[in-house]
């Protein structure tokens, strides 16, 4: 399969990391899990009475029921925030790819890579808050549901999959890079390369 155009590459890669950035900024503060007879939803930061509310209610252990659970939604908080910043990276480096200066696409890479992994790791921790056994019973026995939030950032991380990949397609030979990035080995090194092995030869 051949290469994508870089232009191409670079288009779709901006199009698809400015949805991610959206989508992660978007869940971190919406609900995670939400309870299926009431308005109640959980986010990572603690319980709220009333979805729509702007504010949690209860926080902590108090929210969570206990301390692994909390360190689950904690620890995914933290990811989703890392995510919210290496993902903003990214786009900033997906738009300066389309602006053609393809020595930023190793860097391209490196975010959308890192993205990925700590976009993961986020809603790892959610699903395990939901699934695995913890403060003697597990929130898939009650009568709850993944909310939003949830969805979105494994959303994202299935996009971000994406940028990764095209970015590869169209990640440009190293000639290429050389010449475009200011590399000097062959426009400034061969002149003075040539004067030196000129003189050496008159010395001769």
């Amino acid at each position: 399969m051949s290469a994508l155009h870089p232009l191409i590459g670079a288009i779709i890669s901006m199009a698809l990391q400015f949805l991610v950035f959206l989508f992660v900024l978007v869940a971190i503060p919406i609900s995670q899990f939400e309870s299926v007879l009431g308005p109640g939803c959980f986010t990572f930061f603690g319980f709220k009475s009333h979805c729509s509310s702007l504010s949690v209610d209860t926080t902590g252990t108090a929210a969570f029921g206990c301390a692994q659970r909390r360190n689950n939604m904690n620890g995914g908080a933290v990811f989703a925030i890392i995510s919210l910043f290496t993902t903003l990276a990214a786009l900033v480096l997906a738009v300066m790819l389309l602006l053609r200066i393809p020595c930023m696409t190793p860097f391209a890479l490196l975010f959308a890579g890192l993205s990925v992994f700590t976009i993961l790791i986020s809603w790892a921790c959610v699903a395990g808050a939901f699934t695995i056994k913890m403060c003697g019973d597990r929130w898939s026995n009650f009568a709850m549901k993944y909310g939003p939030g949830f969805g979105l950032m494994v959303t994202a991380w299935c996009l971000f999959r994406l940028p990764t990949w095209w970015c590869s397609a169209s990640f440009p030979s190293a000639k290429g890079r050389n010449k475009t990035c200011g590399a000097t080995s062959d426009r400034t090194g061969s002149p003075r390369a040539g004067a030196r092995a000129q003189g050496e030869r008159e010395t001769r």
